[in-house]
């Protein structure tokens, strides 16, 4: 078995692919709840509902910081949320006014403006134009596509309701690109084959998670003496391939996404533990994490087929998401073994 082990091991990393290196970060998702309510997805699953009634006072998740701004005099204040270096500003008609300010706080750098529920007409599109010529943001989420100010710019209609947000140290240059989100939710438009692929990916990940959760930071750490290796190693190997393998994938069909390789060094006696201190619960909760990654962006994958090998990838989304969920409970059954051996440290 152990030889067997090996040999997947090195299988697995033969499959990896080496992309143009990209910028890390911790990817978010913006998605679109209705043409006024927008939500911001955090790596760690901290989400934040913004709308016109927002305040720089409303109470947040970790992760977040609200401030407001004034745009332009006799507005009310448009918000901006802050969150992994990323930057989003929300504004509305009444927010806008009738022009911009012309010593606007230098200090407000967005990302991404929201144009919320705003039709780009008249004075609306003009104070909109004069903000986005003043602070340059990569994007521009409008409500429709309508208005000069979208026919002198880049457009995107987005057939589903949410976009990756990244920080990054490189900032784009390119033009501001106008965005329109669409209402239906990018995970149910997904082929019905593909999300069962999906959901039997999940159930080995928890079905491993609750194997993990009850463990100790000792039996975590536990180096049997027959030389293999450690429930963490395992449970940092699993999590790492499945980051690494989807988000390639992700990252070749949107670059916002950046490639994250996470992965533990291979034999027993070169590994270094990500993070020795946590126990079995919090392990387990950075494996969920990997998985909501993967579901999170998995609207990217529409429409490819499932036979065919994946962008970014050597592998079809057929054999990666079923070698995924075999892979989760091969790893896992390993583990329980180690709590038959003679020297298993018992909890305390």
């Amino acid at each position: 078995m152990q030889r067997t082990t090996f040999l997947l091991i090195a299988l697995l990393s033969l499959a990896l692919v080496r992309p143009a290196v990209a910028d890390e970060g911790q990817p978010m998702v913006l998605r679109k709840i209705d043409d006024q309510t927008f939500q911001i997805e955090l790596h760690t699953g901290e989400a934040l509902s913004i709308d016109s009634k927002t305040k720089a006072d409303s109470p947040t998740p970790p992760g977040f910081a609200i401030n407001a701004h004034q745009l332009s005099d006799k507005a009310s204040s448009a918000i901006e949320v802050i969150a992994d270096g990323v930057s989003v500003l929300y504004v509305t008609k009444q927010s806008l006014g009738e022009s911009i300010a012309a010593d606007l706080q230098p200090s407000v750098h967005p990302d991404v403006i929201i144009a919320a529920s705003m039709p780009l007409v008249s004075g609306d599109e003009s104070s909109l134009g004069d903000l986005v010529a003043k602070l340059m943001p990569s994007k521009v989420v409008v409500a429709s596509s309508s208005g000069n100010l979208a026919e002198t710019r880049e457009h995107q209609a987005i057939g589903h309701n949410a976009m990756a947000l990244c920080a990054t140290d490189n900032k784009a240059t390119a033009p501001t690109k106008i965005v329109t989100l669409a209402d239906a939710d990018g995970f149910d438009q997904l082929d019905e084959e593909l999300k069962d692929l999906f959901q039997a990916m999940t159930k080995s990940c928890e079905a491993s998670q609750a194997v993990f959760a009850k463990l100790s930071v000792e039996q975590m750490n536990f180096r049997p003496s027959n030389g293999t290796h450690t429930p963490r190693w395992n449970s940092e190997h699993m999590r790492g391939r499945q980051l690494q393998f989807f988000s390639q994938i992700y990252y070749a069909i949107d670059p916002t996404i950046p490639v994250m390789d996470r992965n533990p060094k291979q034999m027993p006696d070169d590994y270094t533990p990500h993070q020795p201190d946590w126990d079995g619960a919090r392990e387990s909760l950075e494996t969920k994490r990997v998985n909501d990654f993967c579901r999170r962006f998995a609207y990217l994958l529409d429409g490819i087929p499932l036979d065919q090998k994946a962008p970014g990838s050597s592998w079809t989304l057929d054999r990666l998401l079923k070698q995924m969920d075999r892979h989760y409970g091969e790893h896992t059954a390993n583990v329980v073994k180690k709590f038959e051996l003679a020297d298993w440290p018992e909890a305390h």
